[in-house]
């Protein structure tokens, strides 16, 4: 029970890290827009794989609680994503 709390809990928080780089982007971008009506909107490499980068963390959390305790290093991963933002 509480190795799927804590996967739930990693899935979320990995989740919500995801959801604040999209925002992040696509607030930069539309505030270029606002400035210069003629500006087009585009999404860099560097902006899909970042969201990439996290869209995959949700898929290494599933799969590290598969792991066994002792290989549960999850935190470790979530925290990385923390310092991209």
């Amino acid at each position: 029970f509480m190795k799927m709390k804590a996967r739930n809990i990693c899935v979320e928080k990995a989740i919500e890290l995801k959801d604040k780089v999209v925002e992040k982007i696509v607030d930069r971008e539309l505030k270029r827009q606002e400035k210069d009506p003629n500006y087009e909107i585009t999404y860099t490499f560097k902006d899909l794989n970042c969201v990439k980068d996290h869209l995959d963390q949700i898929n290494i959390t599933l799969d590290l609680i598969k792991a066994p305790p002792e290989e549960y290093t999850t935190r470790m991963y979530i925290s990385g994503l923390e310092e991209e933002i």
